[in-house]
């Protein structure tokens, strides 16, 4: 049994799982998102109607993340700004943000904390940029009843 363990296919097997998961990782919560964003009702006009430009954005949300473990600060950056656009052009957030999360994650968990703080006080700026389309600044919301 210890022959197959350190034998050298199996230990290249071994190395490569964690990649094919952050692969698989991505482009299930890709496909997720786009179900989502596709299915989601919005009987009162909240957000911006779905086209090619948020299907693009979502890719450049959470493909990027199979990289996330060798580049962490980078994707993070990247799928922030990526994050930033999909919010300021007024699509539904919710399917969005947990690429955001998730990249936040791995910064946390592999750079030191003076950086963590940075990348999370930056996520949060993004998070609460969220202007939403202008068709929602003229939609009733619960405060003006």
């Amino acid at each position: 049994m210890h022959v197959l363990v350190t034998h050298p296919v199996a230990v290249r097997l071994r190395a490569g799982l964690p990649v094919v998961g952050e692969i698989v990782y991505a482009v299930g919560s890709l496909w997720i998102s786009a179900t989502m964003l596709r299915n989601w009702p919005d009987p009162n006009g909240y957000w911006r109607d779905t086209d090619a430009l948020a299907y693009a954005l979502l890719a450049a949300v959470y493909l990027p993340l199979a990289l996330r473990r060798r580049f962490p600060v980078a994707i993070l950056l990247s799928t922030g700004l990526c994050v930033a656009a999909y919010f300021t052009l007024g699509y539904y957030h919710v399917v969005a943000v947990c690429g955001l999360a998730l990249a936040l994650y791995t910064v946390a968990s592999l750079r030191p904390r003076r950086i963590s703080a940075r990348c999370a006080a930056g996520t949060l700026v993004v998070l609460l940029w969220a202007p939403g389309s202008p068709s929602r600044a003229s939609a009733p919301s619960a405060w003006d009843s």
